[in-house]
């Protein structure tokens, strides 16, 4: 939509109280400092610092849970270092004040054999 169509609509004021309060993430792509070599992009290694931001922003509006909608981590399954990085990644969402859930992305579960 453009701002012209989003401008054609009445305004709208929320009353009454929320059901609920959610957040959404996704494509974090966690990894470990050993995984340095799976990604030519520098600006992955920063991947867990930006986690750590986002967190720390989605607690600020107290959601009631968080969906994490895939790619948890760099590593894909089949590569040695997934365990232990999907293991620290579970460990910073699972410390959060708020549930998470999570879809699977292709670095989550591995992708399909296209052969």
């Amino acid at each position: 939509m453009t701002r012209q169509n989003i401008s054609a609509f009445p305004d709208r004021t929320v009353s009454g109280d929320h059901l609920f309060r959610f957040a959404l993430i996704t494509d974090t792509h966690l990894r470990l400092p050993a995984d340095g070599h799976l990604t030519p992009w520098k600006s992955q290694a920063k991947g867990v610092e930006r986690a750590r931001k986002a967190l720390e922003q989605i607690a600020h509006i107290e959601p009631h849970f968080l969906v994490h909608l895939g790619d948890m981590v760099q590593p894909v399954p089949h590569m040695p270092s997934y365990a232990e990085t999907a293991a620290f990644a579970r460990k910073l969402f699972d410390a959060q004040p708020f549930p998470v859930h999570y879809v699977a992305g292709n670095h989550d579960v591995g992708d399909k054999i296209t052969r």
